[in-house]
C-alpha cells in the first residue's frame, strides 16, 4: 500500500471529505475491532512524505474532483523503474503516461474514467509490443523478441492494475503478461525457470500449488547461497524476478522467488487467499525446494520480503531456525495498525465503533479515490473482502509481537 511523499497519503485524503458526516453521526464507542496507537506510525508516515516525487501528472494539480494523481503516478514510475532490466523503454513509456495525463486531465473526471483511460493506453502499448515480439520471433530476432516480450509482460500487467481483478477480460490480460514474461526468460536464455511448487493449507484443493521461478546462479548443480523471496499485498513473481534475478547472480546467488496465497496467479485462478501465520507457507516452500532443487543449499539461505512482505518475511523468519538474514523490505510489524493509522481520527473512531457506518464513508471516498479504490480491489483478491469493513477486519490478525519471534 505505498505512499505518495510530499503531502499525506491519497487514503487520508479521500477520506477526509467524509469527516463532516462522521463528526455529525458518530455513536458512542462500543466494544469492537482491536484499537492501536498511531504515535509511531504517524511518525512514520510524516518521515515518508519528506522526499519529492517528479510530477509527472500536472494536469491533475488542480483538480478537485477525482484524487488519482499520486496513485497514478506512483504505478507509472514503477512502470519506469522496469526499465533498468528491461522490462520497458524509458522513452515509450514517458509517452504512454502523457496519454494517460491527457484523458485523465479533463475536468470531471471520474475514478471510472482514470481507470478506463490507464486500462486502455497500457494495454494497448502491450498489445504493440506483444504483436512486435511475435514478428522479431517469426524472423528469427530472439534478442529482440525477448526484449519486445519483457516490454509487453511489464505493460500488460500495469493495464490490470486497476480491473475487477476477477473479470474474465483482467484474468485474461494477466495470463498474456505471464505468458509474455516467460517468453522473453526463454528466449533471453534466462537463468529462471518457471516452477509450481505443492502447497496444503485452507481452502486449497487437492493438487494446490504456489507459483515461482527458480533463477541459479550459473553455476550448475552445485550448492549456492539462495534468497528466497516473495512479494506482498498487490505484487508477483514477475516483478521480483525482473528487478532481482541479474542482481543475485551476479552476487554467486540463487534466487527462489515464489507467491503464496493470496498473491499473484495463486490468488487469481486458485482462489488462495492470505494467511498471518505465513511461516506454514514458507515451511512448505523451504522443503520443496530442498528435496527438488539440486543447487538450492539449506545451510546458506536468506529470506526477503518486499512490500506487505516485509510482514510476512518477519513473521516466517521469527519461527524458523534455518534462515542466515532476514531483509524486511518496508518492514512493518502490524499491518491493521498501518491500515488503521492511515485514516484521520475521526475515521478510526467510527471504524472502532460502528463499522456499518465505516463502510459508508469509505465508499463514498472511494468514488472519488484511486487510491481507495486500489486498496479495495486487492484486497478483495488477496483476502477475499467484500468492502472496507470486511478488509480491516481480514488484516486485523496480521501483527507480530513478542510470541513471535524464535527462541
Amino acid at each position: 500500500m505505498p505512499m505518495m511523499p510530499t503531502k499525506p497519503p491519497p487514503l487520508v485524503r479521500a477520506a477526509a471529505l467524509c469527516l463532516l458526516g462522521a463528526a455529525l453521526f458518530m455513536p458512542s464507542a462500543t466494544a469492537g475491532p482491536r484499537r492501536v496507537s498511531c504515535a509511531h506510525a504517524r511518525e512514520a508516515i510524516n518521515a515518508s512524505d519528506a522526499g519529492d516525487y517528479q510530477v509527472l501528472f500536472r494536469g491533475l494539480e488542480d483538480s478537485s474532483s477525482l484524487q488519482a494523481k499520486d496513485t497514478l503516478q506512483f504505478e507509472t514510475l514503477a512502470g519506469l523503474a522496469s526499465a533498468a532490466w528491461k522490462g520497458a523503454d524509458m522513452l515509450e513509456a514517458m509517452v504512454i503516461a502523457r496519454r494517460v495525463e491527457d484523458r485523465v486531465s479533463v475536468p470531471n473526471t471520474t475514478v471510472a474514467g482514470a481507470v478506463d483511460a490507464w486500462q486502455q493506453e497500457w494495454q494497448a502499448a502491450g498489445d504493440a509490443a506483444e504483436a512486435a515480439a511475435v514478428a522479431f520471433r517469426a524472423s528469427g530476432a530472439s534478442h529482440a523478441a525477448a526484449a519486445a516480450y519483457g516490454r509487453a509482460a511489464t505493460y500488460l500487467l500495469l493495464s490490470e492494475r486497476f480491473s475487477d481483478h476477477m473479470s474474465p477480460p483482467a484474468l485474461r490480460v494477466y495470463n498474456r503478461s505471464v505468458a509474455a514474461f516467460q517468453s522473453s526468460l526463454a528466449l533471453g536464455s534466462s537463468p529462471c525457470a518457471s516452477v509450481r511448487i505443492p502447497y496444503t493449507g485452507p481452502n486449497a484443493s487437492s493438487g494446490a500449488s504456489l507459483h515461482g521461478y527458480w533463477c541459479t546462479s550459473g553455476t550448475g548443480s552445485s550448492p549456492t547461497p539462495t534468497v528466497v523471496m516473495m512479494t506482498g499485498y498487490d505484487g508477483t513473481a514477475e516483478m521480483l524476478v525482473g528487478q532481482f534475478a541479474g542482481r543475485s547472480a551476479a552476487q554467486g546467488m540463487s534466487l527462489l522467488a515464489f507467491e503464496g496465497p493470496g498473491q499473484g496467479s495463486v490468488a487469481r485462478f486458485q482462489g488462495l487467499r492470505f494467511r498471518p501465520d505465513w511461516e506454514e507457507v514458507v515451511a512448505q516452500v523451504v522443503s520443496w525446494a530442498a528435496a527438488s532443487l539440486p543447487a538450492f543449499d539449506q545451510s546458506r539461505m536468506a529470506l526477503w520480503g518486499r512490500s506487505f512482505g516485509g510482514y510476512l518475511a518477519p513473521r516466517a523468519f521469527s519461527a524458523s531456525a534455518g534462515f542466515k538474514a532476514l531483509v524486511a523490505d518496508g518492514g512493518m510489524a502490524d499491518l491493521y495498525q498501518t491500515f488503521v493509522c492511515g485514516l484521520p481520527q475521526h475515521l478510526q473512531e467510527l471504524w472502532y465503533s460502528a463499522p456499518q457506518q465505516f463502510e459508508t464513508y469509505m465508499e463514498i471516498g472511494a468514488s472519488t479515490s484511486l487510491q481507495l479504490s486500489f486498496l479495495r480491489g486487492f484486497g478483495s483478491l488477496g483476502f477475499g473482502s467484500r468492502g472496507f469493513a470486511d478488509l480491516y477486519a481480514a488484516v486485523e490478525p496480521y501483527f507480530l509481537d513478542a510470541r513471535d519471534r524464535k527462541s
